[in-house]
């Protein structure tokens, strides 16, 4: 299992991942080896949860893509990638600029064939998700939230980590280590 949390405002965004991968056939054997967290360009951030050898070929796949991609592009990309894998199941999460040169959320998911899923932020609105971990993060990140006086990509990666680790105390398919990346684009008005 995997817990990678993605949050958005219009000027930045943030993604946090652990490292736990899992055996299918028996979860109670597990590694912590796996990040799922990349930063694909300049303005591009992937979180993959699901099966640790289609991930490696979407990395593979996205390896020298154009520095100026949007998510868009990124999206369109991984789509075609995983549109003839039989079985799959993986949830992709990309966060960045987006073509209307704004930030947003995509994601493309096992569970609607892998349809192109963007989630629009509204002015001063923080949007995020999460995929794929047994506890739901929900609560704790909704008390953080209220707690916070300030929403900057340096507060939101500190609410990622420290909703990562609390996570972990109880979902034992989430490890206690995690990365959290973030990128602040300028956008345009």
């Amino acid at each position: 299992m995997s817990l990678v949390m993605t949050f958005a405002m219009q000027d930045f965004v943030v993604m946090s991942g652990d490292y736990r991968r899992t055996r299918v056939v028996d979860e109670g054997e597990y590694y912590d080896d796996t990040p799922k967290v990349f930063q694909i360009s300049p303005q591009v951030l992937c979180g993959f949860t699901g099966d640790v050898d289609v991930t490696t070929l979407l990395r593979k796949e996205l390896e020298g893509i154009n520095p100026k991609a949007t998510i868009e592009a990124v999206a369109r990309k991984v789509r075609k990638a995983v549109s003839g894998l039989q079985d799959a199941y993986q949830v992709i999460t990309i966060a960045g600029k987006s073509d209307a040169g704004k930030m947003a959320i995509i994601q493309v998911s096992h569970r609607n064939d892998f349809r192109i899923e963007k989630v629009r932020l509204e002015k001063g609105q923080l949007e995020w998700r999460f995929c794929i971990a047994y506890e739901d993060p929900t609560e704790f990140v909704r008390e953080r939230v209220m707690q916070l006086t300030e929403f900057n990509a340096e507060s939101i990666s500190q609410l990622a980590k420290e909703a990562s680790e609390k996570i972990s105390e109880s979902d034992a398919l989430v490890s206690k280590e995690c990365d959290v990346l973030s990128i602040t684009v300028e956008t345009r008005s």
